[in-house]
């Protein structure tokens, strides 16, 4: 009895499995053999508007907050240092260049800060 209870629950998840893929969307094939088939819609992993956007949120906090923790003049020499290095260092230094953005964010939460 344990051994069929066993089977049924690997059935159970199975189709439970199945069902929830095929939720988030299906094709209708036809097959070889003439019968109409679903299948679930390959879901390829992405990012989202919303992923990016907390993504560039995060940049510029700590853009900011590292732009107000050493001051402008110790930031930007850091920055040249970087700009002098290897391509990846490079490209560091150009997205962690002073912008309107970054400067906006640490005037106002300097005073937050002390």
């Amino acid at each position: 009895m344990d051994d069929a209870i066993r089977k049924f629950e690997k059935r159970h998840k199975a189709v439970t499995k199945r069902h929830r893929q095929m939720a988030r969307g299906y094709v209708t094939k036809l097959g070889r053999n003439g019968v109409i088939q679903h299948q679930p819609r390959r879901q390829l992993p992405g990012l989202s508007v919303n992923t990016i956007l907390m993504l560039v949120a995060g940049l510029l906090a700590f853009k900011s907050f590292l732009f107000v923790s050493l001051g402008e003049a110790d930031y930007q020499s850091r920055i040249d240092a970087l700009a002098q290095g290897t391509v990846i260092e490079r490209t560091g230094a150009f997205i962690m260049q002073i912008d309107p953005a970054t400067v906006w964010i640490s005037t106002n939460i300097a005073p937050l800060l002390g």
